[in-house]
């Protein structure tokens, strides 16, 4: 099962101007199937949104042995130029010096569900996070979270993705040995933070199991995000994994759902404004 809603900031967007992009794919012979997310990077750079759109389209389905993403990585950028940016009107040289000093930049986060050895294998750069929940003595448990792991505190700068520069962080595949029915939670960096939070108020001792870092753990008790908790504590009020996962699952549903809940949740001050994404995808891949 695969459900998936994706809303432009509604605060200063149209629609149009969503910088988020979600794709899935399945293999010819449906062995594979393959979630890709991405955040294009509002804050710096130009044209985020189509960069942000081109490298989630471009990631392969399936993998060859020994997958080199750097060559990848710089085949999809000089496709990018071509396909995109050489075809834009950059007769404005404002325009085309924040182009070529600045490039464009995203997030990416892949996950690749391999049902002949029951494997999920994923990668990530940025703070587009995946959760992993697997089904473990009839309830649901956090097995990963991506990609937080890669910062110190949920306020550093995000890894990100730029076809104007070489690669600068190596994109690391990883996988993970399935064997219970599963649910993946898939969301954008605004939405992945609440889902963390909400975590932490029903387990934090959750993160210290999953390799968080001290300063990362301490962040989230830490300035704005304790204030988020208690509005989270005195709004949501989520307080098991499963009611979690259900009202993800719920909202990720139907598009009105989903918007009228986003809005709620950051007229509670729950939530910063943001584009949000969020894909749930349920199953168990020895189906």
């Amino acid at each position: 099962m695969l459900q998936s809603q994706s809303i432009a900031n509604f605060i200063d967007k149209s629609e149009d101007e969503n910088e988020d992009y979600f794709t899935a794919k399945t293999s010819k012979d449906a062995s594979i199937e393959l979630f890709c997310l991405s955040d294009g990077a509002g804050g710096a750079g130009i044209f985020n949104r189509d960069w942000a759109k081109f490298i989630a389209s471009e990631v392969p389905i399936p993998l060859e042995p020994n997958f080199n993403w750097n060559n990848w990585f710089h085949t999809s950028a000089t496709k990018f130029y071509e396909n995109v940016i050489s075809k834009k009107d950059l007769s404005d040289l404002i325009l085309s010096k924040k182009v070529y000093r600045d490039g464009s930049f995203s997030t990416l986060n892949a996950c690749w569900l391999y049902k002949p050895d029951n494997s999920i294998y994923y990668t990530a750069i940025g703070d587009s996070c995946l959760f992993i929940f697997e089904k473990i003595e009839n309830e649901y448990k956090l097995s990963i979270s991506t990609t937080f792991l890669n910062q110190a505190s949920l306020d550093d700068p995000p890894q990100l993705l730029n076809w104007a520069t070489d690669l600068q962080h190596p994109i690391k595949l990883k996988t993970k040995k399935i064997q219970n029915s599963f649910i993946l939670i898939m969301a954008t960096d605004s939405l992945a933070k609440w889902i963390l939070l909400n975590i932490a108020i029903i387990d934090f001792n959750l993160f210290c199991k999953l390799g968080f870092s001290e300063v990362l753990i301490s962040s989230l008790n830490s300035g704005k995000y304790l204030l988020f908790k208690e509005a989270i504590r005195m709004g949501s009020g989520l307080d098991t994994i499963d009611s979690l996962l259900v009202f993800l699952e719920e909202i990720s549903s139907n598009e009105e759902l989903f918007t009228s809940e986003l809005k709620k949740m950051h007229n509670q001050q729950e939530i910063e404004i943001d584009d949000y994404s969020l894909a749930v995808i349920k199953g168990n891949v020895s189906k």
